[in-house]
Protein backbone atom coordinates (compact mmCIF):
# COMPACT_ATOMS: atom_id res chain seq x y z
CA UNK A 1 0.00 0.00 0.00
CA UNK A 2 1.36 3.43 -0.94
CA UNK A 3 1.64 6.12 1.72
CA UNK A 4 0.91 9.79 1.19
CA UNK A 5 3.88 12.04 0.61
CA UNK A 6 1.95 15.04 1.93
CA UNK A 7 1.39 15.93 5.55
CA UNK A 8 -1.98 17.17 6.78
CA UNK A 9 -3.43 18.06 10.18
CA UNK A 10 -6.35 15.68 10.95
CA UNK A 11 -8.17 15.29 14.26
CA UNK A 12 -6.48 13.70 17.23
CA UNK A 13 -6.52 9.91 17.44
CA UNK A 14 -7.12 8.52 20.90
CA UNK A 15 -5.93 5.20 22.27
CA UNK A 16 -8.25 3.60 24.86
CA UNK A 17 -6.91 3.72 28.41
CA UNK A 18 -5.26 0.67 29.87
CA UNK A 19 -5.69 -0.83 33.30
CA UNK A 20 -2.98 -1.39 35.87
CA UNK A 21 -3.07 -5.18 35.98
CA UNK A 22 -0.10 -7.54 35.89
CA UNK A 23 2.54 -7.59 33.19
CA UNK A 24 1.20 -10.47 31.13
CA UNK A 25 -2.35 -9.09 31.14
CA UNK A 26 -1.04 -5.71 29.98
CA UNK A 27 0.98 -7.30 27.18
CA UNK A 28 -1.99 -9.39 26.06
CA UNK A 29 -4.19 -6.29 26.00
CA UNK A 30 -1.68 -4.40 23.85
CA UNK A 31 -1.41 -7.39 21.51
CA UNK A 32 -5.17 -7.91 21.24
CA UNK A 33 -5.83 -4.23 20.55
CA UNK A 34 -2.82 -3.97 18.20
CA UNK A 35 -1.78 -0.84 20.07
CA UNK A 36 1.37 0.77 18.65
CA UNK A 37 4.00 1.39 21.32
CA UNK A 38 7.09 3.56 21.06
CA UNK A 39 10.07 1.38 21.94
CA UNK A 40 13.51 2.60 22.99
CA UNK A 41 16.68 0.60 22.50
CA UNK A 42 18.53 1.28 25.74
CA UNK A 43 21.90 3.06 25.64
CA UNK A 44 21.25 4.33 22.11
CA UNK A 45 19.31 7.16 20.47
CA UNK A 46 17.15 4.62 18.62
CA UNK A 47 13.39 4.65 19.20
CA UNK A 48 10.57 3.50 16.96
CA UNK A 49 6.93 2.43 16.92
CA UNK A 50 6.11 -1.27 16.86
CA UNK A 51 3.19 -3.64 17.36
CA UNK A 52 3.65 -6.64 19.61
CA UNK A 53 2.21 -10.13 19.93
CA UNK A 54 2.50 -12.95 22.48
CA UNK A 55 3.52 -16.34 21.08
CA UNK A 56 4.80 -19.37 22.98
CA UNK A 57 5.50 -17.28 26.08
CA UNK A 58 7.60 -14.79 24.13
CA UNK A 59 6.94 -11.18 23.19
CA UNK A 60 7.16 -10.80 19.41
CA UNK A 61 7.78 -7.26 18.11
CA UNK A 62 7.83 -6.00 14.54
CA UNK A 63 11.35 -4.86 13.65
CA UNK A 64 11.83 -1.77 11.49
CA UNK A 65 13.90 -2.17 8.36
CA UNK A 66 17.55 -1.30 8.84
CA UNK A 67 17.81 -2.25 12.52
CA UNK A 68 18.86 -5.89 12.16
CA UNK A 69 22.41 -5.15 13.35
CA UNK A 70 21.38 -2.87 16.24
CA UNK A 71 18.76 -5.12 17.86
CA UNK A 72 20.90 -8.00 19.06
CA UNK A 73 20.49 -10.87 21.51
CA UNK A 74 20.97 -9.50 25.02
CA UNK A 75 19.98 -5.94 24.16
CA UNK A 76 17.28 -4.29 26.26
CA UNK A 77 14.26 -2.46 24.90
CA UNK A 78 11.72 -0.55 26.92
CA UNK A 79 8.46 1.30 26.50
CA UNK A 80 6.01 3.25 28.59
CA UNK A 81 2.55 1.68 28.68
CA UNK A 82 0.22 3.89 26.57
CA UNK A 83 -2.14 6.06 28.63
CA UNK A 84 -0.61 4.82 31.87
CA UNK A 85 2.34 7.08 32.84
CA UNK A 86 3.16 5.04 35.95
CA UNK A 87 3.81 1.82 34.04
CA UNK A 88 6.78 0.88 31.85
CA UNK A 89 8.27 -2.39 30.65
CA UNK A 90 11.88 -3.45 30.05
CA UNK A 91 12.37 -6.50 27.86
CA UNK A 92 15.54 -8.44 27.08
CA UNK A 93 15.97 -9.45 23.45
CA UNK A 94 16.30 -13.24 23.05
CA UNK A 95 16.45 -13.33 19.24
CA UNK A 96 17.26 -10.15 17.39
CA UNK A 97 16.69 -11.28 13.81
CA UNK A 98 13.72 -13.56 13.20
CA UNK A 99 11.35 -13.92 10.25
CA UNK A 100 7.82 -15.20 10.62
CA UNK A 101 6.56 -17.74 8.08
CA UNK A 102 3.96 -15.28 6.80
CA UNK A 103 5.17 -11.86 7.84
CA UNK A 104 8.04 -9.44 8.04
CA UNK A 105 11.10 -9.31 10.30
CA UNK A 106 10.56 -9.40 14.06
CA UNK A 107 12.57 -9.79 17.24
CA UNK A 108 11.71 -11.96 20.24
CA UNK A 109 11.87 -10.90 23.88
CA UNK A 110 11.42 -12.54 27.25
CA UNK A 111 8.27 -11.62 29.16
CA UNK A 112 9.41 -9.48 32.11
CA UNK A 113 8.32 -10.45 35.61
CA UNK A 114 7.49 -6.94 36.75
CA UNK A 115 6.97 -3.37 35.62
CA UNK A 116 9.87 -0.93 35.46
CA UNK A 117 10.04 2.74 36.37
CA UNK A 118 8.72 5.00 33.59
CA UNK A 119 11.33 6.26 31.17
CA UNK A 120 12.47 9.89 31.30
CA UNK A 121 13.12 9.89 27.59
CA UNK A 122 14.80 12.57 25.54
CA UNK A 123 12.75 14.20 22.80
CA UNK A 124 11.11 11.79 20.37
CA UNK A 125 12.32 12.09 16.81
CA UNK A 126 10.10 11.54 13.79
CA UNK A 127 11.24 10.40 10.37
CA UNK A 128 9.53 12.81 7.96
CA UNK A 129 11.51 11.96 4.84
CA UNK A 130 8.36 10.73 3.05
CA UNK A 131 6.68 14.15 3.34
CA UNK A 132 7.56 16.47 0.44
CA UNK A 133 5.68 19.48 1.78
CA UNK A 134 7.29 19.85 5.24
CA UNK A 135 9.83 22.65 4.95
CA UNK A 136 12.26 24.75 6.97
CA UNK A 137 12.26 28.33 5.67
CA UNK A 138 15.32 30.50 6.41
CA UNK A 139 14.27 34.00 5.37
CA UNK A 140 17.60 35.84 5.61
CA UNK A 141 19.41 33.10 3.70
CA UNK A 142 16.59 32.85 1.13
CA UNK A 143 16.57 29.07 1.60
CA UNK A 144 13.70 26.59 1.66
CA UNK A 145 14.85 23.14 2.81
CA UNK A 146 12.92 19.86 3.10
CA UNK A 147 12.76 18.50 6.66
CA UNK A 148 13.56 14.78 6.81
CA UNK A 149 13.72 14.35 10.61
CA UNK A 150 12.21 16.45 13.38
CA UNK A 151 11.75 16.56 17.16
CA UNK A 152 10.44 19.16 19.58
CA UNK A 153 13.92 20.70 19.79
CA UNK A 154 15.46 20.32 16.37
CA UNK A 155 15.37 18.97 12.85
CA UNK A 156 17.49 17.60 10.03
CA UNK A 157 17.10 18.92 6.50
CA UNK A 158 18.14 17.62 3.12
CA UNK A 159 20.68 19.91 1.52
CA UNK A 160 21.66 17.85 -1.49
CA UNK A 161 25.30 18.90 -1.84
CA UNK A 162 28.38 16.92 -0.92
CA UNK A 163 30.19 19.97 0.51
CA UNK A 164 29.36 22.15 3.51
CA UNK A 165 27.24 25.14 2.45
CA UNK A 166 28.90 28.54 2.64
CA UNK A 167 25.73 30.32 3.82
CA UNK A 168 25.78 28.89 7.36
CA UNK A 169 28.26 28.81 10.21
CA UNK A 170 27.93 26.01 12.72
CA UNK A 171 26.72 27.12 16.18
CA UNK A 172 25.83 30.59 14.91
CA UNK A 173 22.27 31.85 15.42
CA UNK A 174 20.09 32.18 12.32
CA UNK A 175 17.29 34.78 12.65
CA UNK A 176 13.87 34.70 11.01
CA UNK A 177 13.02 31.06 10.44
CA UNK A 178 9.87 28.99 10.40
CA UNK A 179 8.49 25.52 9.66
CA UNK A 180 5.89 25.38 6.91
CA UNK A 181 3.39 22.83 5.61
CA UNK A 182 2.09 23.64 2.12
CA UNK A 183 2.63 27.37 2.71
CA UNK A 184 -0.59 27.21 4.79
CA UNK A 185 0.50 26.10 8.26
CA UNK A 186 3.38 28.19 9.58
CA UNK A 187 5.22 27.69 12.87
CA UNK A 188 7.56 30.53 13.74
CA UNK A 189 10.90 29.66 15.36
CA UNK A 190 12.40 32.02 17.92
CA UNK A 191 15.92 30.70 17.35
CA UNK A 192 17.59 28.31 14.92
CA UNK A 193 21.21 27.18 15.25
CA UNK A 194 22.99 24.79 12.83
CA UNK A 195 24.74 22.12 14.92
CA UNK A 196 25.96 19.57 12.39
CA UNK A 197 26.61 19.26 8.70
CA UNK A 198 27.17 15.92 7.02
CA UNK A 199 27.03 14.84 3.41
CA UNK A 200 23.77 16.23 2.01
CA UNK A 201 22.13 16.99 5.39
CA UNK A 202 22.24 19.76 8.00
CA UNK A 203 21.14 19.35 11.62
CA UNK A 204 19.51 22.34 13.35
CA UNK A 205 18.61 22.98 16.97
CA UNK A 206 15.64 25.29 17.37
CA UNK A 207 13.31 26.90 19.87
CA UNK A 208 9.69 27.51 18.94
CA UNK A 209 8.34 31.03 19.29
CA UNK A 210 6.49 31.26 22.65
CA UNK A 211 3.35 32.92 21.25
CA UNK A 212 0.35 30.93 22.48
CA UNK A 213 -1.13 30.22 19.03
CA UNK A 214 2.27 29.22 17.67
CA UNK A 215 2.91 26.78 20.54
CA UNK A 216 -0.56 25.26 20.10
CA UNK A 217 0.01 24.65 16.38
CA UNK A 218 3.44 23.14 16.99
CA UNK A 219 2.07 20.84 19.71
CA UNK A 220 -0.68 19.63 17.36
CA UNK A 221 1.96 19.15 14.65
CA UNK A 222 3.94 16.74 16.87
CA UNK A 223 0.78 14.80 17.75
CA UNK A 224 -0.05 14.46 14.05
CA UNK A 225 3.45 13.13 13.32
CA UNK A 226 3.14 10.54 16.08
CA UNK A 227 -0.28 9.44 14.83
CA UNK A 228 1.06 9.25 11.28
CA UNK A 229 3.82 6.87 12.40
CA UNK A 230 1.34 4.69 14.29
CA UNK A 231 -1.08 4.46 11.39
CA UNK A 232 1.73 3.78 8.92
CA UNK A 233 2.90 0.92 11.12
CA UNK A 234 -0.61 -0.55 11.38
CA UNK A 235 -1.04 -0.43 7.59
CA UNK A 236 2.30 -2.16 7.08
CA UNK A 237 1.48 -5.03 9.43
CA UNK A 238 -2.07 -5.74 8.23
Amino acid sequence: MAFSSRLSLPNFIRIPGLGTGNVLRTLRHLAAERTPVRVELENTDINFFTILDIRREKVVMSRPAGLSTQIKTGAVVRFNVPNNPKRALRLTVEVGDFHLFAGGPVFLCEIPREFAAPSKRSANRYNTSRFKNLLLVLTKQNKVLRIIDVSERGCKVYYGAAIEPDWITLDELIPEARIEIDNRVKMELESVVPRSCTKKTIGFEFQVSPAAHNLAVFSKFLVVLEDAEKNRLILRTE
